[in-house]
């Protein structure tokens, strides 16, 4: 469909709000389109912005709710209550209208289809210029001086917000935009929601690549979310525009670059500091507001504004490169008004096969070229796996003094358990019950160190490794098992079958959180009775269409948030054993 077209679809409801007439199709996002509205009155034109959401069902939609039960009157119903949902951005809006450094909110109505299947709404606000487009105006850069002042127009729509108890969620450069007086405006409040307790558990919305970890994570966050957030827009734009972690600039990007970088983000690892500010006053007011832990950042808006507003005071005209791509500065429109646009994902990379250098490391006088032991940090995942030397009752495993090791809930480590291979890069997993078949170059990836557990990697033809991990008798799980799989991005098949034994394991949570290949999980085997906590189990799992929890026991679990979150392909699994308040809020 050409502009034309959809500027023809919304062109019966004019003149819109009295006198406005659609003039040109800006873009549009996953949930609404954005158009030009003119008008023209004594010999002047004045501008604004319309973003209209659509709010319906195809056919093919309808007959399938018939055919679940649900009746017409049901159905519409169920439409409306959308049209509910939606209207509380609009509420938020006239809110916070009159603030300067907030979008103006001016006008809305709600249509109705004629065929009474569905409703658009359309809003009216400020006409402005993104962000990005005013930095392609620029030539690519700004001055150092302006990224100040952007950071504390944006803390003051902050403050703004918190007046209300409303936390953005979604900060990032497409949602912030600049006004023809040089003022920098926070936009589309979609996302946003209302705090009616400051510590109630809320659910996870926004833009990964700028998300605060308390958020990705589903844990309670307030306004500290929001400061996380603008961090992360101010470090890029000192950063040529690329996100901690990423590759240098000009390296190119790869799918799996940014997945890995948003792992490292998450894991708590320290960001290097912004390429074009590595030092001074600005990068540490950066670098603070970019805290991993809420209570190491600022304490509110206003504090990070005052010293934003301190470090403005003292002057500075050195000018910051944004874009050093020139050809960035040609792929996007020079004006727009309000953004929906979604970031697009590129296709991943395949890795080349390390060096015998890159890979190499001293195990018992012997080099192992398959796997390298680097282990980030502090090794968080290296008490994941703990093993039997034997098919024994678990409890012998204490007398072998392998008793599981509780790592706490950190977040996972770039490289999978104790290998030097990258989580992206891996192709499979496939556990064993037994050492017999493991060969000379194996290494050992137990918790205590002693050859109980070992592992191997063969590198596929597509670039990708088959990582092969066992343990006579099977491998035992640790305490914690929190994120044990995840980010196997290219992962196709992770094989537990009766290898993996969970009796100690206290936490799921994140256990295959974005394992996005996968298409099915034997986990019907695992032993739950001392699990709490399954909180994003499977989530991200895209392709994951079965999975059998009926014999889970779920006498000691808790949490469940999130569990098979962005699970589209999921059927609803058999979960007659979970307490219905933990099903609630399990992502169906």
């Amino acid at each position: 469909m050409d502009d034309n077209e959809v500027i023809a679809k919304y062109k019966k409801y004019e003149p819109l709000f009295g006198s406005w007439r659609i003039n040109r199709f800006i873009g549009e996002g996953s949930f609404a389109q954005v158009f030009e509205l003119v008008r023209n009155d004594f010999g002047g034109e004045y501008a604004a912005a319309l973003k209209v959401i659509t709010v319906s069902k195809t056919r093919t939609e309808i007959e399938s709710m018939k055919a679940e039960g649900m009746t017409e009157g049901e159905i519409k119903e169920s439409l409306r209550g959308i049209v509910e949902d939606t209207a509380r951005e609009i509420r938020l809006m006239y809110k916070l209208k009159g603030n300067g450094n907030i979008v103006e909110y001016e006008d809305h109505a709600v249509m109705e289809h004629e065929d009474g299947w569905g409703f658009d709404i359309l809003i009216k606000m400020e006409y402005l210029t993104t962000l990005g487009s005013y930095i392609r105006q620029q030539k690519g850069s700004l001055a150092e001086e302006e990224i100040i002042r952007l950071g504390i127009d944006i803390c003051k729509a902050l403050e703004a917000c918190q007046k209300y108890n409303i936390i953005h969620r979604d900060i990032k450069a497409d949602n912030i935009f600049i006004s023809q007086n040089g003022d920098f405006k926070l936009g589309d409040f979609g996302f946003a929601k209302v705090m009616e307790r400051k510590d109630m558990e809320m659910s996870k919305k926004g833009t990964s690549a700028y998300m605060a970890p308390e958020v990705y994570k589903g844990q309670n966050y307030d306004t500290a979310a929001d400061i996380y957030s603008l961090g992360i827009v101010l470090y890029r734009l000192l950063n040529n525009n690329r996100a901690p972690f990423l590759p240098k600039y000009p390296e190119p990007i790869s799918l799996d670059d940014r997945d890995v970088a948003l792992l490292r983000r998450m894991s708590g690892e320290k960001f290097p500091k912004p390429a074009q500010a590595p030092g001074g006053r600005l990068a540490e007011i950066v670098m603070k507001a970019c805290a991993y832990h809420p209570r190491e950042r600022y304490e509110s808006p206003m504090a990070m504004r005052r010293e934003l507003e301190a470090l403005l005071a003292k002057g500075n005209g050195k000018s910051v490169m944004i874009y050093e791509d020139r050809e960035a500065l040609q792929k996007e429109p020079t004006d727009t008004g309000i953004s929906g646009r979604e970031e697009k994902e590129e296709k991943p990379e395949k890795k080349p096969l390390r060096t015998g250098a890159e890979k190499s490391r001293t195990i018992k006088g012997i080099c192992a070229v398959l796997i390298l032991a680097v282990v980030l940090g502090t090794a968080i995942l290296a008490g994941f796996l703990i093993s039997t030397s034997g098919r024994q009752n678990t409890k012998n495993v204490e007398t072998m003094g392998q008793e599981p090791v509780l790592m706490g809930a950190e977040p996972q480590s770039v490289y999978f358990l104790n290998t030097g291979i990258r989580r992206g890069e891996i192709g499979s997993v496939t556990f064993l019950d037994t050492l017999a078949d493991m060969p000379r170059d194996a290494e050992d990836v137990s918790a205590a160190g002693n050859g109980t557990v070992m592992a191997w990697a063969v590198q596929g033809e597509n670039g990708y490794y088959d990582v092969y991990i066992g343990g006579e008798g099977g491998v035992w799980l640790g305490t914690d098992a929190s994120g044990l799989f995840a980010y196997l991005i290219n992962a196709e098949e992770i094989r537990l079958g009766d290898c993996v034994h969970t009796e100690y394991t206290e936490s799921m949570q994140e256990m295959f959180l974005h394992c996005r290949k996968v298409t099915g999980l034997d986990v019907s085997g695992f032993d739950t009775a001392g699990v709490s906590d399954m909180s994003s189990m499977f989530s991200g799992c895209r392709l994951l269409s079965a999975v059998d929890v009926s014999r889970f026991d779920t006498g000691s679990l808790k949490k469940t948030t999130g569990m098979f979150a962005d699970c589209p392909e999921l059927e609803r699994p058999d979960m007659e054993n979970f307490a219905p308040e933990l099903i609630e809020d399990m992502g169906f």
